[in-house]
């Protein structure tokens, strides 16, 4: 600085002091892209997953209840028609829910098609119980449920369970990540923010300095 003008040593101060701020600026707009990303990609994948997989349980114990009412049908064809009509329209429910739960698990796939195949093969055998309710066929309708019914009903609980709990795993995972994360860029802005004060300090004594010496030099 001593080759220096006066106005040119202020000036050249003043460039530091702003590029130690631009460097923290930087450094907390580079960290909050960081916590950003992955608040976005735990809200895409982990609670979008856990959420899907319990309104499809949800659905699918709405399905249960109408199933063991239909089963209570004695002659009434008209609510036989309006509790398979409920039983449909959660199904479609059901596969609307898997289909995000296939497409956002970060997990092993296999489990969501194992579940979403247990449910497909449930289909059929709920086709079947409303049909010999219709028939007035209620003891083959009481068997085939406990047969076949039940077994599929148990391991689609089983897998959406095991689901659930491999994505809130993965969600505490990533809230532990994100704290770190967080925690760290605190430390880092903290420093940063001390060393850029420091050296506007700094700065700031050597342009006095540099402005004041030739003064001094005159008296």
């Amino acid at each position: 600085m001593q080759n220096l003008r006066v106005g040119g040593r202020i000036a050249a101060g003043f460039f530091i002091v702003l590029l130690a701020l631009f460097a923290v600026g930087g450094l907390a707009f580079w960290s909050s892209q960081q916590l950003f990303g992955m608040t976005e990609k735990l809200h895409r994948n982990s609670l979008a997953v856990t959420n899907a997989a319990l309104a499809a349980n949800g659905h699918i114990l709405d399905m249960r209840r109408n199933m063991s009412a239909i089963l209570e049908i004695r002659r009434d064809a008209d609510r036989l028609a309006a509790l398979s009509e409920e039983v449909s329209a959660r199904a479609a429910d059901v596969e609307a829910a898997f289909a995000i739960v296939e497409e956002r698990f970060l997990g092993d796939k296999t489990l969501v098609e194992a579940a979403r195949s247990a449910f497909a093969a449930w289909g059929p055998v709920r086709d079947e119980v409303i049909a010999l309710v219709g028939q007035k066929k209620r003891l083959a309708a009481d068997a085939l449920t406990k047969e076949k019914g039940l077994p599929l009903i148990q391991e689609i609980d089983d897998d959406m369970h095991q689901l659930i709990r491999i994505t809130n795993e993965q969600a505490d995972a990533y809230i532990a990540n994100a704290t770190t994360v967080f925690n760290n860029v605190i430390i880092w802005i903290g420093a940063a923010t001390g060393g850029a004060f420091l050296l506007s300090l700094i700065a700031a004594a050597l342009a006095m300095r540099s402005v004041t010496r030739p003064l001094l030099s005159l008296t």
